[in-house]
């Protein structure tokens, strides 16, 4: 599936950044595009006054959406 999602493992092959320079911009990217309008418009309803069971799987829900959208 990711074959089909991303693009050829070529192109990144020959790109000049190392693996944590390319990673530490994915996320970048995904905290831009899921951040802004995600997390500060629905900040309250995900992370004040929330059962500690339901902050964690919040905050690792929003972690696996910055990661899927930056990539």
């Amino acid at each position: 599936m990711l074959d089909a999602v991303l693009l050829p493992k070529a192109f990144y092959q020959s790109m000049s950044v190392s693996r944590r320079t390319f990673f530490c911009c994915a996320c970048a990217v995904g905290l831009f595009n899921i951040g802004y309008p995600f997390l500060f418009v629905n900040y309250k309803a995900l992370f004040v006054n929330r059962p500690t069971q339901a902050l964690f799987y919040n905050a690792a829900l929003t972690a696996a959406l910055i990661l899927v959208t930056g990539v």
